[in-house]
């Protein structure tokens, strides 16, 4: 995957370098040179979710960075990537959260907090060494990530199984199991779309249903399609409770 130029992707918070209708005390932080040090740091943007109306200045928004060796290798079927949610509106704090890119579905993941919490950095304290810092700490904690991952992958899952965590992971979304008065299709949201998603593991059962959930790729039983996720804060709260719910079920093997 190429970097972005942000210049060029469309989410005017990304590039906004003042504040919008806020105090004269804040602490104004660019998204741009957040991920300016980030940069420097040996991690490069390929991802950026946030809204597109060029009004929407102050607007949270997400930035995917991933390592340059990252972005080339076909080892393993993702790759690890940083999460930056940030906001020029004054009410949160720029985070730096882990994160996983699956190479083979282009699915952009959250880990959970179990397992890498995220890092709050105040505006009001951002300096180049808490960055860096926060950078080294996940950097450290990489292969463990990855170990949770092959765990996830062990995990034989029936078909009996399939259905359950398919059952829980809609109510997270959808706390009835609905959308416009219909039932969630379950059949449709574990029909695998691609043939290296035909496993019967945890893992490969979290992947079809991460991104048919976060993708918009749901159907109801009377075939209404269901919309896609557009909030960066809904994305990663989203992603981090589908994570957790598989490590729950991970556990019990």
């Amino acid at each position: 995957m190429e970097v972005i130029d942000l210049q060029q992707c469309g989410v005017p918070a990304v590039c906004a370098q003042e504040p919008q209708g806020v105090s004269k005390k804040y602490t104004f932080i660019p998204t741009t040179r957040i991920v300016d040090d980030l940069q420097s740091l040996g991690w490069f943007p390929v991802r950026i979710l946030g809204n597109m109306k060029p009004t929407a200045l102050a607007a949270r928004h997400v930035v995917r960075l991933r390592r340059e060796d990252d972005m080339l290798t076909k080892v393993n079927d993702v790759a690890p990537e940083l999460v930056v949610l940030n906001s020029h509106d004054g009410l949160s704090s720029f985070r730096l959260q882990a994160g996983l890119f699956k190479l083979a579905c282009s699915n952009g993941l959250v880990v959970a907090q179990a397992i890498f919490a995220s890092i709050a950095i105040r505006h009001l304290r951002y300096t180049y060494e808490s960055v860096s810092h926060a950078v080294q700490n996940y950097a450290v904690r990489i292969p463990e990530i990855l170990e949770h991952v092959d765990h996830l992958k062990s995990v034989n899952f029936s078909d009996d199984r399939k259905i359950r965590f398919a059952e829980e992971v809609i109510r997270l979304r959808f706390p009835d199991g609905t959308a416009y008065g219909q039932r969630i299709d379950i059949e449709q949201a574990l029909r695998p779309m691609r043939t290296e998603d035909s496993e019967n593991n945890l893992w490969t059962t979290f992947n079809i249903l991460q991104e048919k959930v976060m993708q918009g790729l749901l159907r109801t039983e009377g075939q209404k399609k269901i919309r896609k996720i557009h909030s960066p804060q809904r994305d990663i709260e989203l992603n981090q409770a589908m994570f957790s719910l598989a490590l729950e079920h991970a556990a019990h093997g």
